[in-house]
């Protein structure tokens, strides 16, 4: 049989050695069209399979949350009411379907047990607007990490680096604020978690129960970073912990999913999602549940993904990364002596698909973090997952110190205030999708007094051939001060100046504690721009305060990975499943094989390419395999599978690891 296994230093190491070694094809695409009136089916199934699959079920009626933020009455009765409604039709294809989880607040719709070919016909039920795979998520930790005895404080050196000793002296520690934390759960024993725990623990989703006891390490890290007793950055923060991953630091979108919305119902303050999947998608069920959890005033702090390497990192971010409202973080190395803090090569990049936002949104320490292990042990580790926490720890200081502060306004606080990071190699700032805004200061985002809102900005796509192309655009500028201010702007874009204009007042008053829309419109003269990606920056200032803006602007289509994702699982008969995700669809794929050392850590020779595909189209790509390669089966022993993408004359590749026994 194969067995899927994911050696994470093994893949990245092997990663490196396919820019030179691998070609790849090209052709032509077309998007898939759906007939009106029918539902979006995300993923690609076996039509003729009678196996049941988990979705998740996206109803036409809006959520309470984004019916109470759109002045909508909504309520779970008549909620319940549309999915019963929904179930009838179901059943009227097949009478193998089962309704799992049931979802109300953050996102409309339930996890549904239904037969493969019968999700087609699905997407004709009146009332149905999307159908989501049940996507696996993991931990975004990145390394193998050391476990130790115990910590002193010349081992710490993240959390005085973003300047939490400073904001404990202002009397911000968190205390009064909640954080929930959807991990694999959190070993609420430990000796310097224990404090900050009251009775409601929190639930688990994995075994459907409320001890939500880490069975793995990875959810204990974390809450450490945020809350441990001498060196979590928010010691007094209460924590819930709501396990959503497994002992393998694995879960699915129906229990993440469902955790967003229990956060929503108990009233969290913070939750932190250090977890992520491959698929650069802002429209999943997690990104729009983290959407609709910051409308209603839960602060979503999520890390950016570990996929740096891949692509040269662009559009390596995955959901729920790539949410639209979610603070999404990028991972740095802290400096030591003269050293700058640098972006870690393996933190995931932006931007993100279709919206072309810049990801992350900010960037904290994720490498070498020093945390809580379950059983009083510490545990060192990198990866996004172990950045996410310091920010989400920094958000809950800034909350207790302005707790009239929306959620968009904490967001604006840290990226406002944050660092810009410089790349030691070339003397110039990292691209704002690598580090966002840059790295956070906690202390800075607490004093701010002014916020601009959003705290970055993408114009998009410029397709036009000849000509200039006009859009308006528009942010708000909060003055947080008992003073009216006269702001002025300043906008500065790479290249051709007179390719890119930004037209706005050159300064505008706001009133003291009062807000301020600005508007401007960018004319984009395509003819003067070769294709690519252009970074800007829009300064506001007072005189005193400057806040940079970051900006960007796409002229063609942009670059980023054509494929986020390669695996190969057992199948039926003999045969396996080799799936990947492909944004935008792809002209022209390929599946090729190579095989490994004993080891798994090296190319010992290429096998061959059992599978080409043409004018596949967006969403999740799977092909079923039989196992040979040249009509000859593949001996026992450790392979890679490759699969290449190509897309507007873009090539990327995504691979996994498997043996056959």
């Amino acid at each position: 049989m194969v067995k899927n296994r994911i050696f994470k230093s093994m893949i990245l190491a092997i990663a490196f050695l396919f820019g030179a070694f691998l070609l790849a094809p090209s052709a032509n695409a077309e998007e898939m069209i759906l007939e009106p009136g029918t539902a979006v089916l995300y993923g690609d199934y076996d039509q003729e399979s009678t196996e049941l699959t988990t979705v998740i079920v996206e109803l036409n009626e809006h959520s309470i949350v984004e019916a109470k933020h759109l002045g909508i009455t909504q309520s779970e009765e008549n909620l319940e009411a549309k999915r019963l409604e929904v179930y009838e039709e179901i059943s009227k294809f097949t009478d193998e379907v089962t309704i799992g989880r049931k979802y109300n607040y953050v996102f409309s719709g339930f996890s549904l047990e239904v037969p493969s070919n019968k999700l087609m016909s699905l997407r004709t039920i009146p009332g149905i607007k999307s159908i989501f795979p049940n996507r696996a998520y993991t931990t975004s930790d990145f390394d193998e990490a050391n476990i130790v005895d115990d910590v002193n404080a010349e081992m710490i050196y993240s959390m005085p680096y973003v300047g939490a000793p400073e904001a404990w002296s202002m009397g911000y520690t968190g205390e009064g604020i909640t954080v929930a934390v959807l991990d694999t759960g959190i070993d609420y024993l430990h000796p310097r978690l224990q404090h900050a725990f009251g009775d409601y623990l929190g639930y688990d989703f994995i075994d459907n129960d409320r001890d939500p006891m880490d069975e793995h390490y990875h959810g204990t890290h974390v809450a450490g970073t945020i809350a441990a007793l001498g060196f979590g950055i928010a010691p007094d923060v209460e924590l819930v912990a709501y396990r959503v991953l497994n002992e393998y630091g694995s879960g699915s979108t129906s229990g993440i999913v469902a955790a967003i919305e229990q956060g929503v119902i108990d009233g969290v303050d913070v939750m932190n999602l250090s977890l992520g999947s491959a698929v650069n998608n802002p429209d999943y069920a997690t990104s729009i549940a983290l959407d609709n959890a910051m409308a209603e005033g839960v602060i979503a702090v999520t890390s950016n993904g570990n996929n740096g390497r891949m692509h040269n990192g662009s559009g390596t971010v995955g959901s729920p990364g790539s949410s639209r409202e979610a603070i999404s973080v990028g991972a740095t190395k802290v400096p030591m002596g003269d050293e700058l803090e640098i972006i870690a090569d393996f933190s995931s990049r932006g931007p993100v698909y279709s919206t072309w936002m810049i990801k992350p949104d900010v960037s904290a320490p994720g490498v070498g973090i020093i945390s809580t292990y379950p059983g009083g042990y510490y545990y060192i580790a990198s990866g996004t997952s172990m950045a996410a926490p310091h920010v989400a720890a920094a958000a809950a200081l800034v909350l207790q110190a302005h707790p009239e502060y929306l959620t968009e306004d904490v967001k604006a606080a840290l990226m406002n205030t944050a660092d810009e990071l410089i790349d030691p190699k070339t003397g110039e700032p990292y691209p704002h999708n690598a580090q966002g805004a840059g790295s956070i200061r906690i202390v800075d985002a607490i004093k701010a007094d002014t916020l601009v809102t959003p705290g970055s900005h993408s114009f998009g796509k410029f397709v036009k051939e000849s000509g200039k192309e006009v859009r308006g655009e528009h942010f708000q500028i909060k003055n947080l001060s008992d003073e009216a201010k006269s702001y002025t702007f300043d906008v500065e874009f790479e290249g051709d100046l007179d390719a890119i204009k930004l037209m706005t007042s050159n300064n505008t008053k706001v009133e003291a504690n009062s807000t301020q829309d600005v508007h401007f419109n960018v004319q984009v003269d395509t003819s003067k721009l070769a294709p690519g990606y252009y970074e800007g920056l829009i300064t506001v200032s007072d005189g005193q305060e400057v806040i940079n803006v970051p900006t960007i602007i796409f002229i063609q289509e942009p670059d980023y990975a054509r494929i986020n994702l390669a695996g190969v699982v057992p199948y039926i008969d003999g045969q396996y499943l080799v799936y990947g995700y492909l944004p935008a669809g792809a002209e022209h794929t390929q599946i090729q094989i190579y095989s490994l050392n004993d080891e798994g850590t090296a190319i010992t020779g290429y096998v061959g390419t059992p599978i080409r595909a043409t004018d596949v189209p967006p969403g999740y790509y799977i092909e079923i395999w039989d196992g040979t390669v040249n009509g000859e089966p593949l001996p026992e022993g450790k392979y890679a599978v490759v699969i290449w993408a190509t897309y507007e004359g873009v090539t990327s590749y995504a691979l996994d690891v498997f043996s056959i026994y």
